[in-house]
């Protein structure tokens, strides 16, 4: 007989397929690695307590030059070989640069207070159109600080899609890289709610000062200057609840328009609660990971782990709360909850995923 993982659960439902549950955990549905971690932030929180100072929770390279080299291709078009010059860029990186549990605890604290002086209140709605990075993760940490929701769109969606994502879910700001700034300055009118922008990265082409000339009623500002408003007004935490919207997650609209995903915070823990659950047993405390950029990823670093973006659906793994938007099976996140060691290593334009467990 073949071997079985997973075994059918519940009621049998006309026309639809059984719902099944890992082996590992057949007879109850776990939705949280621990009693008192019920949210991201609370992931977070837990994550700040039990390492600190102590470990480094994430690791990043920078881009220190940028090599063009020039190639002759080869293409087939229409049944003919055609040769053409295309650019290659290669990029130096740093060494990484890692932060511990308590620096990026401080980061986190001066985004989410800074986001608080700029008007947004809970539930409120920020756009995050954005390379994953480092910053990504400590933007939208941020935002789960404060019971913000984010609202994710792929860098892919163009003008339109981005724009549709924006409007449909109300945004009041966006989080961008100053590399995208162009298409944030185009559709930036467009977006009746759109308050401020706020960008990392260096801006060298100067399209920043374009933006604040042709948009004067949209505030645009670095990362930096939203880390300093919030250093010096600090802003007490406004801790979400499981049930509240963490996340609306955009796809890509290959049949229309981009298609909003509506994930809670219990649906992303219990995400994490179940990838905790299989791999606790097979991570050490010295182990780290290698994340290198993933998509759409909705960070929480965890106790005993590093946050990872893996394809979830409602029934793949030990504990995903049957979600309330049948969406919610479309990449779901993130995850391996409570690594003892947790290093998230960014390697920043490269299209691969990887899990480096040494």
């Amino acid at each position: 007989m073949e071997k079985q993982f997973s075994i059918s659960v519940g009621p049998e439902i006309k026309g639809e397929t059984p719902t099944r549950r890992s082996l590992i955990s057949p007879n109850k549905l776990i939705d949280s690695p621990s009693e008192d971690v019920k949210t991201l932030y609370d992931v977070m929180q837990f994550s700040v307590k039990n390492h600190g100072a102590g470990k480094s929770a994430m690791g990043y390279r920078k881009i220190e030059k940028i090599i063009e080299e020039e190639k002759e291709v080869t293409k087939i078009v229409g049944g003919e070989e055609i040769k053409e010059k295309k650019v290659w860029k290669y990029f130096q990186m740093s060494p990484y640069i890692y932060l511990s549990y308590t620096e990026i605890d401080e980061e986190i604290r001066n985004i989410g207070s800074g986001l608080m002086k700029l008007g947004l209140q809970p539930n409120s709605k920020i756009t995050v159109y954005s390379t994953t990075s480092a910053n990504w993760m400590l933007v939208t940490h941020g935002c789960f600080r404060q019971s913000i929701t984010i609202v994710t769109a792929y860098e892919t969606l163009g003008e339109d899609g981005l724009l549709h994502s924006m409007n449909e879910s109300e945004v009041k700001g966006m989080f961008t890289n100053a590399d995208l700034l162009p298409m944030a300055e185009r559709v930036a009118g467009k977006a009746s709610t759109l308050k401020f922008i706020i960008y990392d990265g260096d801006d060298s082409n100067g399209v920043a000062d374009k933006f604040k000339n042709n948009h004067p009623e949209i505030t645009l500002l670095t990362l930096d200057e939203l880390k300093q408003l919030g250093k010096e007004q600090v802003a007490d935490p406004i801790p979400p609840k499981s049930d509240d919207l963490c996340c609306i997650m955009y796809t890509s609209g290959s049949t229309g328009n981009p298609k909003g995903v509506l994930l809670t915070h219990g649906n992303l823990v219990a995400a994490i609660a179940g990838i905790n659950e299989i791999l606790i047993k097979h991570i050490r405390p010295e182990d780290s990971l290698s994340v290198e950029a993933f998509p759409a990823t909705l960070s929480a670093i965890g106790s005993r782990s590093a946050l990872v973006n893996m394809p979830l659906t409602s029934d793949s793994f030990i504990e995903c709360n049957r979600p309330s938007s049948p969406r919610v099976s479309y990449a779901v996140t993130i995850v391996i909850l409570c690594l003892k060691h947790p290093v998230i290593n960014h390697k920043k334009r490269f299209n691969t995923f990887k899990i480096h467990i040494k």
